[in-house]
């Protein structure tokens, strides 16, 4: 999802999964936090050949003018339109989105509760560590976003002190809100 990175979007997906996809053991999968980037990629194949996908998508300048909150909502609403049919009913993870006119729930950890859940976290995390990883690196090459993905690492910190801060860098989130920089 990408709500703490110093810079890119913060990206949302919404699965459906088909009921083949419960039919092969091979599909066992939890919070994308705890796999390795490997598990995550064989995952995120087997979740594209057997789910209905949305993905949504907030700017950093979004973030920077609405707020991670809002845009982590507004990603989420996207997403759920995305989706090529339309759900009776929408698990969420620990957000409630009191504007979506599908019932739904909010739970809190539904990523470890929820195969579907547990899907989307897959699926948007490996979404937006791919554009970080083939557009961003490749226009802002001096912040190491292939490998950082836009979180405050140690080299990130470094660049951001020589090179200043690029177009997509969250410049209402710290350390970025506590300096002035100019935008490369």
């Amino acid at each position: 999802m990408g709500r703490g990175p110093l810079a890119g979007p913060v990206v949302a997906a919404a699965v459906a999964l088909d009921e083949k996809f419960f039919l092969n053991k091979n599909n066992l999968f939890r919070d994308s936090k705890t796999l390795s980037i490997k598990q995550k990629n064989i995952a995120f194949k087997n979740i594209l050949t057997k789910s209905y996908i949305g993905i949504g998508i907030s700017t950093s300048k979004e973030i920077d003018s609405k707020g991670i909150s809002y845009c982590t909502k507004n990603a989420m609403y996207k997403a759920i339109q995305e989706l090529e049919i339309i759900p009776d009913f929408v698990i969420i993870d620990a957000v409630k989105l009191e504007s979506l006119k599908i019932p739904s729930i909010s739970l809190i950890k539904g990523d470890q509760r929820c195969l579907s859940v547990a899907a989307a976290s897959i699926v948007a995390k490996i979404s937006r560590d791919r554009m970080m990883r083939d557009i961003y690196e490749v226009k802002f090459p001096n912040y190491g976003f292939a490998s950082n993905k836009g979180y405050g690492s140690k080299q990130h910190l470094e660049s951001l002190n020589i090179f200043g801060p690029s177009k997509i860098h969250r410049m209402s989130f710290k350390p970025l809100s506590a300096i002035n920089m100019k935008v490369e």
